[in-house]
């Protein structure tokens, strides 16, 4: 006889690729008619844009580039000046392929941009970038369970809390703002670079909608019409929704990690600026679902004939969000910190034993003012040791999204430098489970009439389940007669009854 099962169906998305990949671009930059000619280059900073994601078959892809600012001492003693590029870059993450349309999710992390002089009106600017894509399909999560059991046949049947993702997408969204810079500012002659950071700091479920609330930090490094460089921030807030596509629980939470799609910084006569900048807030939906599957089976009475299959299921089993703060002196004469910039890469993890350990690193990339008044640069590497316990049948996704502004603090012989990175870690379930799909039933088996009515025996490192099922008894009825609410110590002594 077969004992039918139940089908419990649970929609989630599967992960068919998450890597991290690295690339530079290069490119040569002549110095437009005009424009002294290059007597030093001081520095460069850039600004990564997504600019599309494209999907196929067995194979998903990324298109931005990076905005790149240099600026320069002139040959002629002259005001420094600054030049503009665009390096582009594109990259494709492969996969098995899958005939299911599916989304892709990328962290773009910009590790460095630096440039060299060629000839007096040439120079090299280099970027390295580094992308975090996750790709993932829909799938639904197929688990049997037995229903209608003869009283005969024991099951051991868990229930297993999952948090699984269930819906990943985004939400492109543009700020445009005319915004007045103080009068206590120096006035703006000219913009040599400005930056966006945006970071999450609400999010919320709420039916068939995410709420994601946030700061957009502004930052902009100009030249005065005093002759001297100035910075100055603002900080534009907002609030967006995303439509999702069905109702969930206020339980659901979401992963968000935002893109800069576009950016624009143009200064007026009156001493404001405007601003027109592109976001996309991704993310990725959890739910939690309650499953509930059968591990093993016997019968008191006859022969059984147990079916296993495996399923992979893609839990989350935790998920944090950590604040690290990225801290390092530099050692230097700098008198005055004009501009900090910080460069997080992907951390580096190894699992040993039941610890895994990561490798948080960074660079500091300094602008200041020397004693005699001449604009200098520095850079400078943080590296921080981090570790988290985990099991080996478990994965650590590890993430890092910079958060706030760098700071570096000028002391004697030193800058003090400090910038917060958000640490995101979850926890994944690594490992297939294996759960009873099939059951057969043979004929009643003949009983030993010898054999005794109630054993004793020490309980040992065997479960109840597994003592039940080798001495022809129930748990339910090891738990009767020795007044049993949980597993026994490993030294006590138990009656079975033997049915």
């Amino acid at each position: 006889m077969e004992i039918q099962f139940q089908k419990s169906v649970f929609p989630c998305l599967k992960t068919v690729c998450r890597q991290y990949l690295s690339q530079e671009q290069t490119q040569e930059v002549r110095v437009p008619e005009g424009m002294p000619d290059i007597g030093t280059v001081l520095t460069a900073w850039g600004q990564m844009i997504i600019r599309g994601k494209d999907w196929h078959a067995s194979s998903a892809g990324v298109t931005g580039g990076v905005m790149v600012w240099v600026l320069y001492l002139p040959e002629d003693g002259s005001a420094v000046q600054q030049l503009e590029t665009w390096l582009p870059f594109q990259q494709t993450w492969d996969f098995p392929e899958t005939t299911r349309e599916g989304n892709l999710q990328v962290i773009p992390m910009l590790r460095s941009v630096d440039a060299r002089t060629l000839s007096a009106r040439k120079m090299m600017v280099r970027a390295s970038v580094g992308i975090l894509g996750q790709a993932t399909v829909p799938e639904e999560l197929e688990l049997y369970t037995p229903e209608q059991l003869p009283e005969d046949i024991q099951v051991l049947k868990k229930t297993y809390p999952l948090r699984l993702p269930v819906e990943m997408g985004e939400k492109a969204f543009h700020l445009e703002e005319n915004l007045s810079v103080p009068n206590t500012n120096v006035p703006i002659e000219k913009l040599l670079r400005y930056w966006i950071n945006p970071s999450l700091s609400e999010m919320k479920v709420v039916a068939d909608k995410l709420v994601m609330r946030g700061i957009a930090g502004l930052g902009a490094l100009y030249r005065g019409t005093d002759g001297q460089l100035h910075t100055w921030e603002h900080d534009l807030p907002f609030s967006q929704y995303s439509q999702l596509n069905r109702d969930y629980a206020p339980q659901a939470q979401a992963d968000i990690c935002f893109a800069v799609t576009s950016l624009e910084l143009e200064p007026s006569e009156d001493n404001t600026l405007n601003l027109k900048v592109g976001l996309s807030g991704q993310y990725t939906l959890y739910d939690t679902a309650t499953v509930e599957i059968a591990e093993d089976a016997y019968s008191l009475t006859r022969q059984l004939t147990p079916q296993w299959s495996k399923v992979d299921i893609p839990a989350i089993l935790d998920s944090r969000a950590d604040t690290v703060t990225a801290q390092q002196n530099l050692q230097t004469d700098m008198l005055r910190v004009l501009d900090v910039c910080f460069y997080p890469e992907n951390p580096g993890m190894h699992h040993q034993g039941d610890t895994v350990h990561a490798t948080l690193s960074g660079t500091f990339q300094v602008l200041g003012y020397s004693p005699d008044g001449e604009l200098q640069t520095a850079t400078v590497r943080w590296e921080s040791p981090h570790t988290i316990s985990a099991d080996d049948n478990v994965e650590l996704e590890m993430s890092v999204l910079p958060i706030g502004r760098p700071t570096g603090a000028a002391g004697p012989g030193e800058v003090a430098l400090s910038a917060p990175i958000q640490l995101q870690t979850n926890t994944v379930f690594a490992q297939s489970m294996e759960y009873l799909t099939n059951l057969e039933t043979g004929e009643a088996a003949e009983l030993d009439p010898g054999r005794p009515s109630l054993i004793l025996r020490c309980a040992g490192n065997d479960s109840l389940w597994e003592i039940a099922k080798s001495a022809g008894s129930t748990v339910a009825d090891i738990q009767k007669a020795n007044n049993l609410q949980s597993e026994p110590e490993q030294t006590q002594m138990l009656l079975i009854p033997v049915r």
